[in-house]
Order: structure tokens, then sequence, then C-alpha cells
């Protein structure tokens, strides 16, 4: 009996081993204190491998974060989390010019560039609805390339200093 035991003990033991981590760490997550990667919750969540999280996908993030806060991380406005959202949302920073370049693609309706306040309620951006005359530098009641990636500059300075 009493070699059975250490024979169980000394079997959990490799088992638990096995189940480390990438890099050496133990039970497969970050260090203690430190946040996941972009990559690795996008790993976890994309249940179907399409390389986004959907709004339902996010449901499934244990710490609800995601879920929360999916339409602020959702910068594009598109409906599903991409890894680079991810990791803006990650690091505190809104992304540049790719991502105003994305967010006009999704909302720009009529496709001259610009985005106009039917546009950006039509696809319930709730942050630049609320901005929309802030943002709009000239007054032309649009929203242009540069006006929107001034906008996210400042946001993304705003943020760093808090």
């Amino acid at each position: 009996m009493k070699s059975f035991l250490v024979l169980l003990a000394f079997a959990s033991s490799l088992f638990v081993f096995s189940q480390g981590g990438r890099d050496g760490r133990q039970g497969g997550g970050p260090p203690n204190g430190e946040q996941p990667e972009a990559s690795e919750i996008l790993e976890l969540l994309d249940t179907n491998n399409d390389g986004k999280i959907e709004a339902r996908e996010a449901a499934n993030d244990r710490r609800g974060k995601i879920a929360e806060d999916f339409e602020e991380i959702d910068i594009d406005g598109d409906g599903f989390v991409s890894l680079e959202e991810l990791e803006a949302s990650l690091n505190g920073t809104v992304l540049k010019s790719v991502t105003v370049e994305k967010l006009l693609e999704a909302i720009d309706h009529d496709g001259d560039g610009m985005l106009n306040e039917l546009e950006v309620n039509a696809k319930d951006q709730r942050d630049l609805m609320a901005n929309f005359k802030t943002i709009d530098r000239n007054g032309d009641a649009q929203l242009d390339e540069e006006e929107l990636k001034a906008y996210y500059q400042k946001e993304d300075s705003q943020k760093r200093k808090h």
C-alpha cells in the first residue's frame, strides 16, 4: 500500500509539472500579477478560429472585461475585436492611422472618406457621437481622417497621463 501511495504521488507530480505553460511557467498562464498577452486571449476566446473575437465569444471571458467593454475595444465598429484592437486595449493605447482607416471603411456608408452624424449614429459609435462637434475642428459637420487621427492621438495622450 505504501509503494502505491508513493507511486501515486510521483505520478501526480509528473502530471502537475507537465501542465506548465510556455516559457517554463507553471499553470499555462502568465506569472502572478502579469496580464496575459493579447494573442493568448485571442486564442482562448476565438472559438471559431477566424482570428477575431465576436461578442458571443467575448461572453466566455471569465473576467468579463472584454464582454463588458466590447464596444470600446471594437474601435472600428465592425462587430469584432481584432488582435490589433485587443493589443491597444490591453496596452491602454488607441490605435493610430490603421484603425482610423478601418473606422472610415466600416462606417463611411457613402464612401466619401468622411463621416457624417447619420453614419456615426447608424453604426452606434457612442464615443464619436458624444464628441462629434469637438472632433469636427473645421465645423463642416463631417469627420475626416485628419480630424479623427488628431482626436485619437489626444485621447491616447490623455490616457497615458492617467
